[in-house]
């Protein structure tokens, strides 16, 4: 069939040339509407329990997750303290500005947040942005302030040095993000042209931020990886021609993924962030077996051309087109992940593959074809004899050591299998996901340090009928949860509706003593909760349900790895059941808890994907080889890199994170294909009656060079991707390129020691 398109595309290349540029400009123009999205929505799905559960508290309590905005009085910031005068005009004009904003609900600073204070009546509300009677009104408002829960870790910290302002976002949204912070930093671009320096932390700073210095990253990374690959073809193949070709092709087959992915209407998250570079480094091989068996490559005329290159395609056909539905397969078992981006992922890298092998047959001949011919220079022909050389001393190397090379191999196996299945764990840090260079790291850190820990852990906790939220009892039990999760290593002040009625009970008149942070009756906690909503309903509907049958408590949390935050929550959801009534609900959400769900659905994807992975390629073999045996025996020196790999992980202590966990599918699935075309070729070689011995060693000769092209392309391809400003991204092109690599030595090495013991003991 593919060597049928080849040779309908040559005997109309006008045609095929217009047919495919037409299709490329539709794919161009799907592909321009491709949007980027951030944040654990695009990541997880609409549907995902995750967000289900945020989309409830959001609603119910009033806006997306707050990204604060810090500074550091002295050391050259124009402000002595906080909460000093300047401080406070700066923090004043950025609540101004921001609140206006249509992505954001509301804004919490130290100039327009309430201060309560004693009065004759009862109490009143006091802001230091307003007009301060004096320096000794200032200095008791000041100190008012750094005693309040509400101020006290959140808008001031205990040194008095740092500030914050509390953004509110109206949901969690990607758009609302990208809004959100490119209104805080043109807001913050005037006070910073005077020298005041800004940090945020905060979901959306999180994800809006390290997504696009991943994505500038990678838009670096793609020419830089095309022009390695292209360089290294030309070394190998010494014509340029070949080059321009593939690459043309390549890029045409990039055009078409991302229109694909624009006509389904799906966003380019941060995991298809390395889309480019892998349809790239993964479509070229088929072009390098194409091209390696045109004879004769030069010195003839276009008809000769072309029925060179219909022969060529006959030749790799049938191999193109099982590797490229192995690596298809592969990419394709990422869809039955939990998570929407790795259905995506699998999805769209699956077409993408498809791409490269249709234009290959079909775009790169037509290219070869309107190309001028090549010249071989003697070079080229001394250089062909080297490699003919070269890959015979490997091949005999490997049937005169084979018990040795199988030796081994096997223990490899075995050692590396052991740290695989004991020692390898799935784990992210964030501080090794971004890199040091990241800039949100640089700010969480700065946060950490000098004001409060960055993350958040939110609960929503559901009350049954028949019980109130102004119940003394209710409230000492929330109150009593919060203290007891304060206590839990890694969690830090909790705050709830308790810590805003002891905030207004503290100012109040009180005949039932101080050492109570609520009212000794429903009716006077019910009247403290009314103020409350009355003084500022936006507080309130934060805190307690419209309905007041659900509450809010918001602890800070450290910015841990999934494995320390996994423990912590385990922690959590035992102290939970001990301070909570039985038919009382809770649910846990937020930016730590739901950092844990995403990693724990990682790990799922990781074990299900390489399981389906190795399924799918090995039925593949099976009905191409028709013989379970040997496409077991096929398996087996992929799978040698893929154990090693994982294995050495384990053993050296490193662990699985979001980038890594692709590694096992990816490089079975890219890997497996030398080894396609090299049994593809010892087949042809027996059935001309040849020994196995001869047959195993002409089919090294025979594909070798194309073979040893393609994987280094590919090897050097990813990795190029060691340069992104992601660790994840960077560990994984550095341990995918090792990979290949390492099923390149299987396949010259392990598979022809198999291949001569399988066939003499049959």
């Amino acid at each position: 069939m593919l060597a049928w398109l080849t040779s309908a595309c040559l005997r109309r290349p006008l045609a095929t040339t217009a047919g495919i540029l037409l299709l490329t400009a539709l794919a161009a123009w799907q592909a321009a509407g491709v949007r980027t999205e951030f944040g654990y929505r695009p990541l997880v799905g609409a549907t995902h329990p995750s967000i289900v559960t945020l989309e409830s508290f959001i609603e119910r309590y009033a806006g997306g997750f707050p990204v604060r905005v810090v500074w550091r009085c002295g050391d050259g910031v124009p402000c002595e303290a906080a909460l000093d005068a300047a401080s406070v005009a700066m923090a004043g004009d950025l609540d101004r500005r921001l609140s206006a904003r249509p992505a954001v609900r509301s804004v919490r600073s130290p100039a327009e947040e309430s201060i309560l204070e004693p009065a004759p009546d009862g109490f009143r509300v006091r802001r230091l942005g307003e007009d301060v009677a004096d320096a000794a009104d200032r200095a008791s408002l000041v100190a008012r302030a750094r005693r309040d829960p509400f101020w006290e870790g959140q808008l001031v910290s205990a040194d008095g040095r740092t500030g914050a302002i509390l953004v509110q976002p109206v949901d969690t949204e990607s758009r609302t993000s990208v809004a959100v912070v490119e209104a805080i930093r043109a807001a913050l671009a005037p006070w910073e042209a005077q020298g005041w320096r800004f940090h945020l932390v905060g979901h959306a700073v999180e994800f809006v931020v390290a997504g696009r210095e991943l994505a500038e990253s990678t838009a670096a990374l793609t020419p830089i990886t095309a022009l390695a690959v292209g360089v290294l073809l030309f070394l190998l193949t010494r014509s340029w021609q070949v080059v321009v070709a593939a690459m043309a092709a390549m890029g045409t087959a990039l055009v078409w993924t991302f229109g694909f992915l624009g006509a389904l209407g799906w966003p380019q998250d941060s995991i298809l962030q390395v889309l480019a570079p892998l349809i790239l480094v993964t479509g070229i091989c088929d072009a390098v077996h194409l091209v390696g068996q045109r004879s004769p490559p030069s010195g003839s005329g276009r008809a000769e051309r072309s029925r060179a290159l219909v022969r060529a395609a006959s030749r790799v056909a049938g191999p193109c087109a099982v590797t490229t539905w192995t690596t298809g397969a592969a990419f394709l078992s990422f869809a039955t992940s939990d998570l929407a981006t790795f259905v995506r992922f699998g999805v769209v890298s699956a077409f993408g593959v498809g791409m490269c092998l249709v234009l290959t047959f079909a775009w790169l001949p037509v290219l070869l074809w309107w190309l001028p011919a090549e010249r071989v220079s003697p070079s080229g022909a001394s250089a062909a004899g080297s490699w003919d050389a070269a890959l015979a001393a490997v091949a005999a190397v490997a049937d005169r050591r084979r018990v040795g090379v199988l030796a081994v191999a096997g223990l490899v196996m075995l050692v590396c299998g052991v740290g695989w299945a004991t020692r390898l764990r799935v784990d992210t840090d964030g501080y090794e996901m971004y890199g040091d260079q990241s800039q949100v790291i640089r700010w969480i850190r700065f946060v950490e340090r000098h004001l409060s820990r960055a993350d958040h852990l939110e609960l929503d906790i559901a009350f049954p009928p028949g019980v109130h939220l102004a119940d003394p009892a209710v409230l000492a039990t929330l109150d009593r949860t919060g203290r007891a999760l304060e206590r839990i290593e890694g969690l830090g002040p909790a705050r709830s509706i308790v810590d805003a009625v002891a905030r207004l009970r503290e100012v109040l008149p009180s005949r039932d003593g101080p050492a109570r942070r609520e009212g000794a009756s429903l009716e006077a906690n019910a009247e403290l909760i009314e103020l409350l909503g009355f003084e500022d309903p936006d507080f309130l509907e934060s805190w307690v349900g419209f309905d007041r049958r659900h509450a809010r408590v918001s602890v800070e949390a450290e910015f841990q790895s999934f494995a320390v935050r996994d423990g912590t929550l385990g922690h959590v959801d035992r102290e939970l059941a001990r301070a909570l009534p039985a038919d009382w609900k809770v649910a846990t959400t937020g930016p730590f808890a739901m950092g844990r769900d995403w990693v724990r659905d990682v790990q799922a994807t990781q074990l299900r994907s390489f399981a389906t992975a190795f399924a799918l390629v090995l039925l593949l073999l099976w009905g191409y080889l028709r013989s379970l045996r040997w496409a077991v025996l096929g398996l087996l020196p992929t799978l040698l890199p893929v154990v090693a790999i994982l294995g050495a992980m384990g053993w050296f202590g490193l662990s699985l994170d979001v980038g890594r966990s692709m590694i096992a599918a990816v490089v079975l699935g890219i890997g497996i294909d030398d080894t396609i075309h090299l049994l593809a070729r010892f087949r042809r070689e027996r059935q001309g009656g040849r020994l196995p011995c001869d047959a195993i060693a002409r089919a090294v000769r025979g594909v070798g060079r194309p073979v040893v092209t393609t994987s280094l392309a590919l090897g050097i391809g990813f990795l190029a991707l060691t340069a992104s400003s992601w660790q994840t991204v960077s560990s994984f092109g550095l341990f995918v390129s090792l990979g290949i690599v390492g099923a390149l030595v299987g396949d010259l090495v392990v598979l022809p020691a198999l291949v001569i013991v399988a066939e003499r003991r049959s």
